[in-house]
């Protein structure tokens, strides 16, 4: 039998020729790459805007940056002065040391409420300062003013670790070291003295760490336990930093909402 013919093999087909515009690709290919650019540029400011909220191995950083308008991030800053602007008063350095200068006198406070928390901070006056007065104030409620209702952590000079309840606010301790005072400013005022000296001189940092939960606020003083109040107040406010009328410098502030 005769053998057929192999029919011939047919190539690929290949894509009909056309002809593209001059320069589509190009522009194709800068598009890509814008939207790239883009993309990373959002994502890049989502991070940021995260930041001041995002907690690291110690907590939340509270002392994260300051604006070109001079307001620090996450917080408002109130001036017994009207008109005082928070760099005035404010300025945080880039190195992460926020400097107080003292005068108006006011205070930084943090845009939230908090309840229950840890809190950590590192403060200092400055080499040869004397009779500086400072403190951290926490569960503040009511209207701002010079001082308003809250539970002070003392940071004078010989009395770091105290507390005080500023406008009522509520709390005890041993009787040994609890006072109650009527003030014709600050209303009803409660003291309760700290354990011990344990605070470093002038131009050196302390450590003060505050637990704050339910009603016992307790504070370490350089790693020591300084003081306890219990039968506080529980109602959340906020956290605030004061300028007394003297330079006082912070550093590392971070909380642990509990």
């Amino acid at each position: 039998m005769k053998s057929l013919a192999r029919p011939r093999e047919v190539g690929a087909l290949r894509p009909l020729p056309h002809s593209e515009p001059a320069g589509v690709g190009r522009l194709f290919q800068s598009w890509l790459t814008l939207t790239a650019a883009l993309a990373l540029c959002l994502a890049a400011g989502a991070v940021a805007v995260l930041a001041a909220d995002a907690p690291d191995a110690k907590g939340i950083p509270l002392l994260v940056s300051q604006g070109a308008d001079g307001e620090i991030a996450g917080w408002r800053s109130f001036h017994e002065k009207a008109g005082t602007k928070t760099a005035e008063v404010w300025r945080l350095q880039s190195d992460g040391v926020l400097v107080c200068a003292g005068l108006p006198r006011g205070y930084l406070y943090t845009e939230k409420d908090y309840g229950d928390f840890e809190l950590k901070v590192e403060w200092r006056y400055p080499r040869g300062a004397t009779k500086s007065n400072g403190g951290v104030l926490v569960r503040m409620t009511g209207e701002h003013c010079i001082w308003p209702k809250c539970l002070e952590l003392q940071l004078n000079m010989g009395q770091a670790g105290d507390f005080w309840g500023l406008r009522g606010y509520a709390l005890s301790g041993p009787a040994e070291r609890m006072k109650t005072m009527e003030h014709k400013v600050f209303g009803t005022c409660r003291n309760l003295k700290r354990l011990s000296d344990l605070e470093k001189p002038a131009g050196e940092w302390n450590l003060h760490e505050v637990l704050v939960e339910g009603g016992t606020v307790t504070q370490k003083l350089n790693g020591q336990l300084v003081n306890r109040a219990t039968g506080c107040e529980t109602a959340a406010g906020k956290i605030l930093i004061t300028s007394e009328g003297q330079e006082i410098h912070y550093r590392n502030v971070h909380l642990i909402p509990r």
